[in-house]
């Protein structure tokens, strides 16, 4: 795995999607953790590439603790490639699931979650697959 991405150390898969596959590892470089966004097709269809060109340009300048940033866009053995900001955490829906929340701290999410997508909004991005699973 590491010969695939010759910036990165210490990599893992922690998500397989229709489109993507995004891993996490440790920039070697930057000194810090990294999520790593690749498009599944070798040969993926233009309108794909077009989005996922998208994503880079539009949070590359983000400035913000929720919204996770674009470092850097590249092509690995003709693989398109995200470096992004490393969000750690889990889910809402696997946050949910394993705690009972109160009332309060279902507020606190929603209000938190809020927040972010008017941070989002400010940047002229309209998040499309907002759900507990992001």
């Amino acid at each position: 795995m590491n010969n695939i991405f010759p910036f990165a150390k210490d990599i893992k898969e922690i998500h397989v999607g229709q489109i993507t596959i995004v891993y996490e590892g440790m920039h070697k470089e930057l000194n810090k953790k990294v999520a790593i966004k690749v498009l599944r097709d070798s040969l993926p269809s233009l309108k794909d590439i077009a989005k996922f060109n998208e994503e880079h340009i539009l949070t590359q300048n983000i400035k913000s603790d929720t919204i996770r940033k674009s470092i850097r866009q590249l092509r690995i053995d003709n693989r398109h490639v995200l470096v992004l900001d490393y969000i750690d955490g889990q889910s809402l829906k696997d946050y949910a699931h394993q705690n009972k929340l109160s009332f309060e701290e279902k507020l606190s999410i929603a209000i938190n979650t809020t927040i972010a997508l008017q941070e989002v909004h400010q940047s002229n991005i309209i998040h499309k697959d907002i759900n507990p699973k992001n």
